[in-house]
């Protein structure tokens, strides 16, 4: 049975429009600039990660460094480099101890890749077809989180059920990752522009909070209150209760993400019920 927040509700908001261009682009075209880029980045990083001493962590039954090494072989795209990169510098705020193998100067090459990807990918995209509404910074971010973000979600999703199937178990380790690489994506955009794609990161981050790793909660709490901080509370539309139920379902959580849970049901509500006083939530 689907999870009561993950019920579909009425009213969604509406998706920004995808750039007509985005999939081509997303391509990176042989011999272009952007192709030679993403070879050099690619490359960069796998050679440093190779360098890095690498135990699993005993909580995961996944090797992080292995789920990395294929996304930057010399075909890597730019959605492989991105999320090579959003996994990599996740490990400066995981708490978890899954990615903390991975050396800052690792992590430092991670965003100065990714942050050279953008503006390759600006000068290709063409000053005819720059929108100056978009800082440079989040252009590439915006453009890829239509065709990552249902990714991630599958993948948290895929271990969220059957727990107990050990027959047919997906590891978790995936999903966890999946969960890093979703707070990364998600906070790299704020306001006004992230109230734009609700659509896409409210029903991913719902997936996060249902699922049963407390990693993975954590990742999906921490993401709700991002959300709650850089939209508006008419761009939340049919979600409203969605999300106020999942705060409500998770108050009993592990200590470890326990403050997260608090922290975005304080956020969410204050968002959402302030100016209305039929609300049981209303803050007088």
């Amino acid at each position: 049975m689907k999870p009561a927040s993950l019920k579909k509700p009425a009213g969604l908001p509406l998706v920004a429009e995808p750039n007509p261009n985005r999939y081509q682009m997303l391509e990176a075209p042989p011999s272009s600039p952007l192709r030679e880029l993403l070879l050099r980045s690619s490359t960069r990083l796998s050679e440093s990660l190779a360098t890095v001493p690498y135990t699993p962590h005993r909580a995961s039954n996944i090797s992080v460094k292995a789920f990395l090494e294929p996304l930057l072989l010399p075909t890597a795209s730019v959605k492989d480099l991105a999320l090579t990169c959003a996994l990599l510098c996740s490990s400066a705020f995981d708490h978890s101890g899954i990615l903390s193998w991975i050396p800052s100067h690792l992590s430092s090459l991670a965003t100065s890749s990714f942050s050279e990807l953008s503006c390759a990918y600006l000068a290709e995209l063409g000053d005819g077809n720059h929108d100056v509404v978009v800082p440079p910074e989040k252009r590439l971010v915006l453009e890829l989180m239509p065709e990552i973000l249902p990714l991630l979600k599958e993948r948290i999703q895929e271990s969220s059920i059957n727990k107990s199937d050990e027959s047919d178990e997906v590891p978790v380790g995936f999903a966890i990752l999946a969960a890093f690489q979703f707070r990364w994506f998600i906070t790299q955009v704020d306001y006004p522009h992230l109230g734009k794609l609700c659509g896409l990161v409210i029903p991913c981050a719902l997936t996060a909070v249902d699922h049963w790793s407390a990693v993975v909660k954590g990742q999906g709490m921490i993401s709700l209150a991002h959300i709650g901080r850089n939209v508006d509370a008419a761009e939340l539309g049919g979600y409203v209760d969605a999300v106020l139920d999942a705060c409500c379902q998770n108050t009993a959580s592990d200590d470890e993400i326990w403050h997260h849970v608090v922290e975005a049901s304080v956020v969410l509500v204050t968002l959402t019920q302030r100016s209305n006083p039929r609300s049981p939530w209303y803050i007088h």
